[in-house]
C-alpha cells in the first residue's frame, strides 16, 4: 500500500464501529466548508477533442471514503462520484471496473481501463507509466485537544510546554520535532495508543490526518472527549499528499479533459458537496 491509501484505509476501518457507509449517513452537515483543492482558470475554455467515450476507470475496491464497494458490488466513494460528475460536465459515459489496489497499475498499463481511481503514490515511475491530471485532493493535518483545556489556537507559543502527542516514525513526527521543539513531545507507536491517550487525559493534544482526526471525534471511541484545534495544516514536503486521477500516456485528450471538468466541478461547488456526502464534518 501507498502511504496515502495506509492512512485513510485504516483510519475508516477504525471508523466504522459507529459510522457506516450508506447514503443517509453520509449526507451532508449542515454546509461544512471545503478547501478549493485545485487552482483553477475560470476563463478556461473547453479542450478541443474531447474524448467520446465511454471511459472505463478502474477503482480501488477498498479504499474509503474515496472508492469502495457496497454490499450490492456496486462502486462508491468520493473519487467515484466526482468521476461520474466529471463525466456528465463532459456529458460521456464512464464505466467502473472494480480491482484490489495491487492490480490497478498492470490493469492499467495492459489497457484494461483508461484511467485509475485510488490513492497511487505519483512516483517517478508511475508516471513512466501514466499521466496525472492536477489533484483533486491533498492531505493535511490536525491537531486535537479535549473539551475545556485552555488554548484554542494551536500556535507555538500557545502549546510551549504542553504534552503533544505524535504517531513515531512518521511525517507528522517530523513536522512536530521541526516547529514544536519547545513543546513535550510524546511519541506513540500507532495512533489507536495515540487517540486513547488523548481522550485519557495523558496528553494535551494529538496531531494527527485530518481526515481521520473528523472519523475519530464522531466515533464512539472518543466517547465526546475532543475536540479540532484551530484549522489544518498543509505541508507539502511530508505529510500533505496528492490525490490524482491517472490516465494512460496514450490518451492525453482524456487527462485534459478530466482536468476541465474537475475545474468546472470545484468552480461551481459541485466538488464540496461530494465531500460532505462521506464526511462527518469538514476536517479543514
Amino acid at each position: 500500500m501507498s502511504t496515502i491509501r495506509k492512512v485513510y484505509y485504516l483510519a475508516i476501518i477504525l471508523s466504522l464501529v459507529v459510522f457506516n457507509f450508506t447514503t443517509e449517513s453520509l449526507a451532508a452537515n449542515n454546509n461544512p466548508v471545503f478547501p478549493l483543492f485545485r487552482h483553477i482558470d475560470s476563463g478556461a475554455v473547453a479542450p478541443l477533442e474531447m474524448p467520446t467515450g465511454p471511459v472505463k476507470f478502474l477503482t480501488d475496491i477498498e479504499f474509503p471514503p474515496f472508492s469502495f464497494q457496497t454490499a450490492e458490488g456496486a462502486m462508491t466513494g468520493i473519487s467515484v462520484d466526482l468521476a461520474v460528475a466529471a463525466c456528465a460536465e463532459l456529458k460521456i459515459t464512464c464505466q467502473f471496473i472494480p480491482k484490489h489496489f495491487a492490480e490497478l497499475l498492470p490493469a492499467l498499463k495492459n489497457h484494461e481501463g483508461d484511467a485509475i481511481l485510488a490513492g497511487v503514490r505519483l512516483s517517478p515511475d508511475v508516471l513512466k507509466l501514466a499521466s496525472a491530471t492536477r489533484p483533486y485532493f491533498f492531505s493535511s493535518a490536525r491537531f486535537i485537544t479535549r473539551t475545556g483545556m485552555p488554548f484554542s489556537q494551536p500556535d507555538v507559543k500557545a502549546l510551549a510546554g504542553r504534552r503533544l502527542g505524535y504517531v513515531k516514525g512518521t511525517s507528522h513526527a517530523a513536522f512536530l520535532e521541526r516547529y514544536y521543539e519547545r513543546a513535550a513531545l510524546t511519541p506513540f507507536n500507532d495512533e489507536n495508543a495515540l487517540l486513547e491517550s488523548l481522550r485519557t487525559a495523558a496528553i494535551d493534544a494529538a496531531f494527527t490526518d485530518s481526515m481521520h482526526a473528523s472519523f475519530w471525534l464522531k466515533g464512539s471511541n472518543a466517547r465526546g472527549c475532543c475536540v479540532m484545534l484551530g484549522e489544518s495544516f498543509v505541508d507539502r514536503s511530508s505529510f500533505s499528499k496528492s490525490m490524482s486521477m491517472l490516465v494512460n500516456l496514450d490518451q492525453p485528450n482524456l487527462r485534459e479533459a478530466l482536468d476541465y471538468a474537475l475545474d468546472r466541478l470545484e468552480e461551481k461547488n459541485i466538488s464540496a458537496k461530494i465531500f460532505a456526502r462521506y464526511l462527518p464534518d469538514s476536517p479543514f
